[in-house]
């Protein structure tokens, strides 16, 4: 299976950097399309993929065409891309010659694409950067002209990236306010974390491996053990010891309500993407 990937910013390039450490991919198999000669020499230098400037090239090197541009500029790709469709009968089926247009760009729903495309099966998903290791969450929905072989094969592209849900289009906008941000969030507290460890004296280095661990081995415990974060939390907060006096603190400065209100945000400007 081949892949052209339009856009090579910082998610497409996270998209094409887990895809190649995923079982069964080569670069041979990637392409990435982008305006930016500059972009598209670095990402064949780091990547040695395919790489083209031109869109006509990435719609004839593979019926699935992942859409990774930015949610300003997705009308101006789709009006691009709309002329170079087979028209009806063919158009929305794979095995008849058309292709599967699989979009990555915060906001935009999948009757926008239709609306844009014509009756071609469409994917939405909201992956986040932790793809490049293959440890993303990629949250999809369907759109109307889409088949179980449409599915099967964004399966087969998307699921050695992380992990594969399947929901209503109408959540996907909270999905990349929590999941689709959510990695910011998480390195931005490793950021302050590492920092007061350095301030205190460690090395940079140290300090990074610290936290890093810290976090990932939380992380882990959630997923494998199968308990509550609260279970887990309540088993690390002794009565009158070191993590119940920070966590009170955490706790009178409503850390809660400020988790809450950045989600609130990030999914207010999700919806405006979408219009």
């Amino acid at each position: 299976m081949k892949v052209s990937i339009v856009g090579g910013g910082n998610l497409g390039s996270a998209l094409i950097q887990g895809l190649l450490q995923a079982k069964g991919w080569r670069a041979t198999d990637v392409l990435v399309c982008d305006i930016s000669g500059r972009r598209i020499s670095f990402l064949q230098r780091k990547f040695k993929i395919k790489t083209t400037s031109k869109l006509k090239e990435a719609l004839n090197f593979s019926f699935i065409l992942v859409l990774a541009v930015k949610p300003k500029d997705m009308e101006e790709l789709l009006s691009k891309l709309h002329p170079h469709l087979s028209p009806p009968p063919l158009r929305g089926r794979i095995e008849e010659g058309g292709k599967l247009f699989i979009a990555v760009a915060a906001g935009i729903k999948t009757d926008f694409l239709e609306k844009k495309l014509g009756k071609v099966p469409v994917i939405r998903v909201m992956p986040n950067i932790c793809v490049a290791v293959g440890e993303g969450v990629c949250a999809y929905s369907l759109g109307r002209y889409t088949c179980p072989s449409d599915e099967k094969k964004f399966l087969s592209l998307f699921g050695g990236l992380g992990e594969t849900i399947k929901m209503k289009e109408s959540f996907l906008d909270l999905i990349t306010a929590v999941s689709g941000s959510g990695p910011a969030y998480i390195f931005r507290m490793i950021e302050i974390l590492a920092e007061l460890l350095e301030k205190d004296g460690l090395n940079k280095k140290m300090a990074l491996q610290i936290v890093s661990q810290t976090v990932f081995g939380s992380g882990k415990m959630v997923k494998e053990l199968k308990e509550s974060p609260e279970s887990l939390r309540a088993k690390v907060t002794s009565p009158g010891g070191t993590t119940e006096a920070a966590l009170k603190v955490l706790e009178k400065d409503h850390l809660k309500e400020i988790f809450s209100r950045a989600i609130k945000a990030a999914r207010k400007r999700a919806k405006e993407l979408g219009k």
